[in-house]
């Protein structure tokens, strides 16, 4: 993934016409691997568009980096409700014991 991204970043313009097929895969990674076990992935998909995205410019990218944009912000808002729920039932289990 990141090989791919640094090659954008050295064709730049060059690369728009791959741009469709490396973003799809990396935005199905994105969407798709969402276990912990693959947080890694996910990292290095999204450094993988930034890269690109970077790479070809907001002409050809600013939908797809507004789209993945909006994945970050709807995962970190996720991690923080399941923070949330654990501090409140270590809370519960703490008043009950």
């Amino acid at each position: 993934m990141t090989a791919v991204g640094c090659v954008a970043q050295v064709i730049e313009d060059a690369f728009v016409p791959f741009y469709p097929t490396f973003i799809a895969i990396a935005k199905d990674l994105v969407a798709t691997c969402v276990g912990k076990e693959f947080q890694k992935l996910r990292g290095q998909a999204l450094q993988c568009i930034s890269l690109i995205a970077s790479a070809v410019g907001k002409e050809v990218a600013g939908i797809d980096a507004a789209e993945m944009l909006n994945v970050i912000i709807r995962h970190t808002a996720s991690v923080e409700e399941v923070r949330r729920a654990r501090v409140e039932g270590v809370e519960r289990l703490k008043r009950l014991c």
